[in-house]
Protein backbone atom coordinates (compact mmCIF):
# COMPACT_ATOMS: atom_id res chain seq x y z
CA UNK A 1 0.00 0.00 0.00
CA UNK A 2 1.05 3.49 -1.11
CA UNK A 3 0.85 5.72 2.18
CA UNK A 4 -0.34 9.32 1.61
CA UNK A 5 1.62 11.72 -0.87
CA UNK A 6 2.27 15.33 0.62
CA UNK A 7 1.50 18.36 -1.63
CA UNK A 8 5.19 18.18 -3.23
CA UNK A 9 5.07 14.99 -4.19
CA UNK A 10 1.59 15.27 -5.55
CA UNK A 11 3.38 18.02 -7.26
CA UNK A 12 6.14 16.19 -8.63
CA UNK A 13 4.43 12.76 -9.65
CA UNK A 14 2.13 15.29 -12.11
CA UNK A 15 5.18 16.27 -13.56
CA UNK A 16 5.74 13.12 -14.86
CA UNK A 17 6.17 12.93 -18.33
CA UNK A 18 8.13 9.13 -19.09
CA UNK A 19 6.90 5.91 -18.50
CA UNK A 20 7.51 4.38 -14.71
CA UNK A 21 5.88 0.99 -15.88
CA UNK A 22 4.15 0.82 -12.61
CA UNK A 23 1.79 -0.52 -14.73
CA UNK A 24 3.54 -3.35 -16.12
CA UNK A 25 4.13 -3.85 -12.06
CA UNK A 26 1.07 -4.69 -11.49
CA UNK A 27 0.61 -7.59 -14.26
CA UNK A 28 3.79 -9.08 -13.90
CA UNK A 29 5.36 -8.82 -9.96
CA UNK A 30 5.22 -11.26 -8.12
CA UNK A 31 4.66 -11.68 -4.46
CA UNK A 32 7.41 -12.56 -2.00
CA UNK A 33 6.58 -14.60 0.97
CA UNK A 34 9.54 -13.46 2.83
CA UNK A 35 8.72 -10.34 4.94
CA UNK A 36 12.16 -7.64 4.68
CA UNK A 37 13.04 -6.59 8.29
CA UNK A 38 15.43 -4.27 9.45
CA UNK A 39 17.99 -6.94 9.59
CA UNK A 40 17.57 -6.95 6.32
CA UNK A 41 18.73 -3.14 5.70
CA UNK A 42 21.87 -2.92 3.07
CA UNK A 43 24.91 -1.74 4.46
CA UNK A 44 25.55 1.89 4.71
CA UNK A 45 28.57 1.92 2.81
CA UNK A 46 26.92 -0.35 0.23
CA UNK A 47 23.91 1.90 -0.17
CA UNK A 48 26.67 5.10 -0.39
CA UNK A 49 28.81 3.49 -2.95
CA UNK A 50 25.30 2.57 -5.10
CA UNK A 51 24.14 6.13 -4.54
CA UNK A 52 27.68 7.27 -6.08
CA UNK A 53 27.42 4.51 -9.03
CA UNK A 54 23.95 5.53 -9.77
CA UNK A 55 25.05 8.66 -10.73
CA UNK A 56 27.07 7.79 -13.79
CA UNK A 57 24.83 5.29 -14.89
CA UNK A 58 21.60 8.01 -14.86
CA UNK A 59 23.63 10.30 -17.35
CA UNK A 60 24.03 8.48 -19.63
CA UNK A 61 20.84 7.77 -20.26
CA UNK A 62 20.94 11.90 -21.30
CA UNK A 63 21.92 12.20 -24.77
CA UNK A 64 21.49 16.09 -25.32
CA UNK A 65 24.22 17.23 -23.52
CA UNK A 66 27.86 15.79 -23.78
CA UNK A 67 29.76 14.13 -21.18
CA UNK A 68 32.61 15.81 -21.91
CA UNK A 69 30.80 19.01 -21.29
CA UNK A 70 29.35 17.49 -18.07
CA UNK A 71 32.97 16.86 -16.58
CA UNK A 72 33.97 19.92 -17.48
CA UNK A 73 31.31 21.79 -15.67
CA UNK A 74 30.47 19.59 -13.04
CA UNK A 75 31.09 22.70 -10.43
CA UNK A 76 28.48 24.51 -12.22
CA UNK A 77 26.06 21.59 -12.99
CA UNK A 78 26.22 20.43 -8.98
CA UNK A 79 25.34 24.17 -8.00
CA UNK A 80 21.47 24.34 -6.21
CA UNK A 81 19.12 24.38 -8.64
CA UNK A 82 21.18 23.11 -11.95
CA UNK A 83 20.36 19.91 -12.70
CA UNK A 84 23.37 17.74 -11.10
CA UNK A 85 22.94 19.52 -8.27
CA UNK A 86 23.43 15.98 -5.58
CA UNK A 87 25.83 14.73 -8.00
CA UNK A 88 29.10 14.99 -6.56
CA UNK A 89 30.54 12.05 -6.91
CA UNK A 90 31.42 13.01 -10.57
CA UNK A 91 33.62 16.10 -10.02
CA UNK A 92 36.92 14.20 -9.98
CA UNK A 93 35.93 11.90 -13.03
CA UNK A 94 38.42 11.79 -16.17
CA UNK A 95 36.28 11.37 -19.61
CA UNK A 96 38.43 8.12 -21.57
CA UNK A 97 35.62 8.28 -24.61
CA UNK A 98 32.36 8.80 -25.00
CA UNK A 99 30.30 7.03 -28.20
CA UNK A 100 27.18 5.47 -29.39
CA UNK A 101 26.44 1.88 -31.09
CA UNK A 102 26.14 1.15 -34.84
CA UNK A 103 22.58 -0.42 -33.72
CA UNK A 104 20.04 2.39 -32.66
CA UNK A 105 22.37 4.94 -31.67
CA UNK A 106 22.96 3.70 -28.12
CA UNK A 107 24.93 5.92 -25.99
CA UNK A 108 27.92 4.66 -23.94
CA UNK A 109 30.85 6.29 -22.03
CA UNK A 110 33.89 5.24 -20.13
CA UNK A 111 35.43 7.25 -17.48
CA UNK A 112 38.29 7.06 -14.94
CA UNK A 113 37.87 7.91 -11.35
CA UNK A 114 41.62 8.72 -9.73
CA UNK A 115 40.61 8.69 -6.43
CA UNK A 116 39.17 5.28 -6.06
CA UNK A 117 41.62 3.90 -9.21
CA UNK A 118 38.24 2.69 -10.46
CA UNK A 119 37.67 2.22 -14.67
CA UNK A 120 34.17 2.76 -15.22
CA UNK A 121 31.80 1.58 -18.41
CA UNK A 122 28.53 3.21 -17.98
CA UNK A 123 25.53 2.20 -20.33
CA UNK A 124 22.58 4.21 -21.43
CA UNK A 125 18.70 2.75 -21.16
CA UNK A 126 16.00 3.09 -23.24
CA UNK A 127 15.85 6.66 -25.06
CA UNK A 128 14.57 5.98 -28.44
CA UNK A 129 11.68 4.46 -30.56
CA UNK A 130 14.37 2.71 -32.46
CA UNK A 131 15.62 1.30 -29.06
CA UNK A 132 12.81 0.71 -27.63
CA UNK A 133 12.03 -1.84 -30.81
CA UNK A 134 15.31 -3.52 -29.78
CA UNK A 135 13.73 -3.78 -26.21
CA UNK A 136 10.53 -5.86 -27.95
CA UNK A 137 13.25 -8.35 -30.02
CA UNK A 138 12.59 -10.52 -27.04
CA UNK A 139 12.77 -13.85 -28.92
CA UNK A 140 15.66 -16.24 -27.47
CA UNK A 141 18.60 -16.92 -29.47
CA UNK A 142 21.80 -18.82 -28.65
CA UNK A 143 24.22 -16.81 -27.10
CA UNK A 144 27.81 -15.88 -28.80
CA UNK A 145 29.26 -18.87 -25.87
CA UNK A 146 27.81 -21.81 -27.36
CA UNK A 147 26.20 -21.76 -24.18
CA UNK A 148 22.25 -20.82 -22.99
CA UNK A 149 20.64 -18.34 -24.63
CA UNK A 150 20.08 -13.95 -24.92
CA UNK A 151 17.40 -11.71 -25.80
CA UNK A 152 17.77 -10.65 -29.28
CA UNK A 153 17.31 -7.49 -29.22
CA UNK A 154 20.23 -6.74 -26.13
CA UNK A 155 22.64 -8.78 -27.91
CA UNK A 156 21.94 -7.13 -31.36
CA UNK A 157 22.45 -3.94 -29.27
CA UNK A 158 25.77 -4.97 -27.52
CA UNK A 159 27.39 -6.23 -30.75
CA UNK A 160 26.98 -2.67 -31.57
CA UNK A 161 29.21 -1.43 -28.91
CA UNK A 162 31.29 -3.99 -28.20
CA UNK A 163 34.20 -3.19 -30.10
CA UNK A 164 33.91 0.55 -29.01
CA UNK A 165 33.76 -0.22 -25.28
CA UNK A 166 36.48 -2.95 -25.65
CA UNK A 167 38.78 -0.15 -27.46
CA UNK A 168 37.65 2.30 -24.59
CA UNK A 169 39.04 -0.36 -22.01
CA UNK A 170 42.00 -1.16 -23.52
CA UNK A 171 42.64 2.62 -23.85
CA UNK A 172 41.85 3.27 -19.73
CA UNK A 173 44.20 0.63 -18.48
CA UNK A 174 47.02 1.93 -21.17
CA UNK A 175 46.93 5.22 -19.64
CA UNK A 176 45.48 4.78 -15.84
CA UNK A 177 46.40 3.03 -12.92
CA UNK A 178 43.38 0.67 -12.63
CA UNK A 179 42.69 -1.51 -9.51
CA UNK A 180 38.61 -1.82 -10.50
CA UNK A 181 36.39 -2.10 -12.76
CA UNK A 182 33.14 -0.81 -12.91
CA UNK A 183 29.88 -1.71 -15.52
CA UNK A 184 27.04 0.02 -14.51
CA UNK A 185 23.39 1.06 -16.44
CA UNK A 186 19.96 2.00 -15.75
CA UNK A 187 17.34 -0.43 -17.06
CA UNK A 188 17.92 -1.91 -20.25
CA UNK A 189 21.82 -0.64 -19.68
CA UNK A 190 22.46 -2.63 -17.37
CA UNK A 191 21.47 -5.77 -19.21
CA UNK A 192 24.03 -4.40 -21.53
CA UNK A 193 26.56 -4.42 -18.52
CA UNK A 194 25.88 -8.25 -18.10
CA UNK A 195 27.01 -8.90 -21.36
CA UNK A 196 29.92 -7.03 -21.60
CA UNK A 197 31.16 -8.56 -17.96
CA UNK A 198 29.97 -12.18 -19.67
CA UNK A 199 32.59 -11.09 -22.09
CA UNK A 200 35.40 -9.98 -19.29
CA UNK A 201 35.03 -12.50 -16.93
CA UNK A 202 35.74 -15.38 -20.36
CA UNK A 203 38.71 -13.29 -21.72
CA UNK A 204 37.58 -12.15 -24.68
CA UNK A 205 37.86 -8.47 -23.44
CA UNK A 206 41.24 -8.58 -22.55
CA UNK A 207 42.50 -7.01 -19.27
CA UNK A 208 45.80 -6.46 -17.28
CA UNK A 209 46.70 -7.33 -13.57
CA UNK A 210 43.23 -8.79 -13.12
CA UNK A 211 41.43 -6.12 -11.07
CA UNK A 212 38.34 -5.98 -9.62
CA UNK A 213 35.15 -6.46 -11.71
CA UNK A 214 31.41 -4.77 -10.25
CA UNK A 215 28.16 -4.70 -12.05
CA UNK A 216 25.98 -2.42 -10.85
CA UNK A 217 22.76 -2.35 -12.16
CA UNK A 218 19.19 -0.25 -11.63
CA UNK A 219 15.89 -1.63 -12.84
CA UNK A 220 17.59 -3.97 -15.39
CA UNK A 221 15.72 -6.47 -16.97
CA UNK A 222 16.24 -10.15 -17.66
CA UNK A 223 18.62 -10.99 -20.39
CA UNK A 224 19.08 -14.37 -20.92
CA UNK A 225 17.57 -17.93 -20.13
CA UNK A 226 18.53 -20.13 -17.07
CA UNK A 227 21.20 -21.71 -18.58
CA UNK A 228 23.12 -18.80 -19.48
CA UNK A 229 22.91 -17.70 -15.77
CA UNK A 230 24.12 -21.05 -14.77
CA UNK A 231 26.77 -20.82 -16.70
CA UNK A 232 27.50 -17.00 -15.64
CA UNK A 233 27.38 -18.13 -12.01
CA UNK A 234 29.66 -20.68 -12.49
CA UNK A 235 32.36 -18.55 -14.57
CA UNK A 236 31.81 -15.85 -11.36
CA UNK A 237 32.60 -18.80 -9.03
CA UNK A 238 35.37 -19.97 -11.06
CA UNK A 239 36.76 -16.44 -11.40
CA UNK A 240 36.37 -15.85 -7.40
CA UNK A 241 38.28 -19.03 -6.71
CA UNK A 242 40.97 -17.90 -8.44
CA UNK A 243 41.64 -14.07 -7.60
CA UNK A 244 39.29 -13.70 -4.63
CA UNK A 245 35.72 -13.84 -3.38
CA UNK A 246 35.68 -9.83 -3.70
CA UNK A 247 37.45 -9.89 -7.23
CA UNK A 248 33.99 -9.85 -8.61
CA UNK A 249 30.76 -8.22 -7.15
CA UNK A 250 27.30 -7.79 -8.41
CA UNK A 251 25.17 -5.23 -6.90
CA UNK A 252 21.67 -5.82 -8.69
CA UNK A 253 18.86 -3.41 -7.46
CA UNK A 254 15.46 -3.55 -8.40
CA UNK A 255 12.83 -1.49 -7.10
CA UNK A 256 9.70 -0.93 -5.63
CA UNK A 257 6.64 -0.77 -8.68
CA UNK A 258 8.99 -0.78 -11.37
CA UNK A 259 7.63 -3.56 -14.24
CA UNK A 260 11.08 -3.30 -15.72
CA UNK A 261 13.10 -5.72 -14.19
CA UNK A 262 9.95 -8.10 -14.07
CA UNK A 263 10.66 -8.35 -18.22
CA UNK A 264 11.17 -10.36 -20.17
CA UNK A 265 8.36 -12.66 -18.11
CA UNK A 266 10.24 -14.84 -15.95
CA UNK A 267 7.05 -17.82 -17.53
CA UNK A 268 9.08 -16.91 -20.89
CA UNK A 269 12.35 -18.57 -19.88
CA UNK A 270 13.88 -15.64 -18.75
CA UNK A 271 16.25 -15.46 -15.23
CA UNK A 272 18.32 -13.07 -13.19
CA UNK A 273 21.93 -12.91 -13.54
CA UNK A 274 22.78 -13.02 -9.52
CA UNK A 275 20.86 -14.34 -7.21
CA UNK A 276 21.85 -11.62 -4.59
CA UNK A 277 19.72 -8.71 -5.54
CA UNK A 278 18.84 -5.68 -3.70
CA UNK A 279 15.40 -3.76 -3.42
CA UNK A 280 14.75 -0.12 -3.02
CA UNK A 281 11.85 1.14 -1.59
CA UNK A 282 11.22 4.78 -0.27
CA UNK A 283 14.88 5.49 -0.48
CA UNK A 284 15.38 2.38 1.45
CA UNK A 285 17.90 -0.09 0.20
CA UNK A 286 17.58 -4.16 1.21
CA UNK A 287 19.42 -6.71 0.74
CA UNK A 288 16.59 -9.52 -0.68
CA UNK A 289 17.18 -13.81 -0.12
CA UNK A 290 18.73 -15.81 -2.80
CA UNK A 291 15.89 -18.14 -3.15
CA UNK A 292 13.85 -14.27 -3.89
CA UNK A 293 15.73 -12.90 -6.41
CA UNK A 294 12.87 -13.50 -9.31
CA UNK A 295 10.20 -12.07 -6.75
CA UNK A 296 9.40 -7.96 -7.82
CA UNK A 297 7.35 -7.52 -4.44
CA UNK A 298 8.39 -7.39 -0.83
CA UNK A 299 6.58 -6.22 2.41
CA UNK A 300 7.98 -4.27 4.52
CA UNK A 301 8.97 -2.81 7.70
CA UNK A 302 7.78 1.12 8.52
CA UNK A 303 10.09 3.08 7.80
CA UNK A 304 11.81 5.68 11.13
CA UNK A 305 13.18 7.87 8.55
CA UNK A 306 11.18 10.13 6.12
CA UNK A 307 10.06 8.20 3.05
CA UNK A 308 11.21 9.39 -0.14
CA UNK A 309 9.39 8.72 -3.74
CA UNK A 310 6.34 6.37 -2.18
CA UNK A 311 5.00 5.85 -5.36
CA UNK A 312 8.46 4.31 -6.54
CA UNK A 313 8.63 3.30 -10.06
CA UNK A 314 11.37 3.02 -12.92
CA UNK A 315 13.20 6.29 -12.52
CA UNK A 316 13.25 6.70 -9.16
CA UNK A 317 16.45 4.91 -7.92
CA UNK A 318 19.50 6.20 -5.58
CA UNK A 319 16.82 9.05 -3.69
CA UNK A 320 16.56 10.21 -7.54
CA UNK A 321 13.91 11.82 -9.51
CA UNK A 322 16.04 10.38 -13.03
CA UNK A 323 13.22 11.98 -14.99
CA UNK A 324 13.92 15.49 -13.36
CA UNK A 325 17.78 15.81 -13.95
CA UNK A 326 17.51 14.58 -17.32
CA UNK A 327 14.51 17.00 -18.33
CA UNK A 328 16.95 19.83 -17.02
CA UNK A 329 19.78 18.81 -18.32
CA UNK A 330 17.41 19.31 -21.55
CA UNK A 331 17.28 22.84 -20.49
CA UNK A 332 21.31 23.16 -20.96
CA UNK A 333 21.82 24.62 -24.43
CA UNK A 334 26.00 24.11 -25.09
CA UNK A 335 26.37 25.74 -28.18
CA UNK A 336 25.71 29.22 -26.09
CA UNK A 337 28.19 30.93 -24.49
CA UNK A 338 25.44 32.39 -21.77
CA UNK A 339 24.04 29.12 -21.37
CA UNK A 340 24.36 29.56 -17.76
CA UNK A 341 21.99 32.42 -17.78
CA UNK A 342 19.76 31.36 -20.56
CA UNK A 343 19.43 27.76 -18.12
CA UNK A 344 18.14 29.77 -15.26
CA UNK A 345 15.51 31.49 -17.62
CA UNK A 346 14.41 28.33 -18.86
CA UNK A 347 13.97 26.83 -15.17
CA UNK A 348 12.15 29.63 -14.31
CA UNK A 349 9.77 28.80 -16.87
CA UNK A 350 9.30 25.51 -16.27
CA UNK A 351 9.09 25.66 -12.56
CA UNK A 352 5.96 28.48 -13.24
CA UNK A 353 4.56 25.88 -15.40
CA UNK A 354 6.35 22.56 -16.98
CA UNK A 355 4.77 23.16 -20.49
CA UNK A 356 6.41 26.15 -20.93
CA UNK A 357 9.91 24.65 -20.61
CA UNK A 358 9.36 23.17 -23.97
CA UNK A 359 8.98 26.86 -25.88
CA UNK A 360 11.70 27.91 -23.49
CA UNK A 361 14.16 25.40 -25.18
CA UNK A 362 12.54 26.53 -29.16
CA UNK A 363 12.76 30.39 -28.03
CA UNK A 364 15.88 30.08 -26.72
Amino acid sequence: MIPSLDPDEKRMYATEKEENFRWIARILASQSSYTLAERDRAPTDTEKELEELGQFAEIASNNTVPIAFILENIKILTQPNFPLQDYHSLQSAVLISEFFGDVAELHCYVCYRPAQKQLLVATSGTTSPIQAMQDLRFLLIPHPSGTGRVHTGFQTLYDGLRLKMFAAIQKGFEDYDVEELVLTGHSMGGAISYLLALDILTGIVPISNHPRVKVATFGAPRAGDEALVTYWREIVKTHRATHGPQSMVELCVKGFNDGVHTLPPYFLGYRHFTPNCFWYAHGNLYSIPPSECEVSLFKFPPSEHPLLHRKGGHNYYNKHDMEKVLRRLKLVDVKLHDWKDKYRLALELELQEPRKSILARVVL
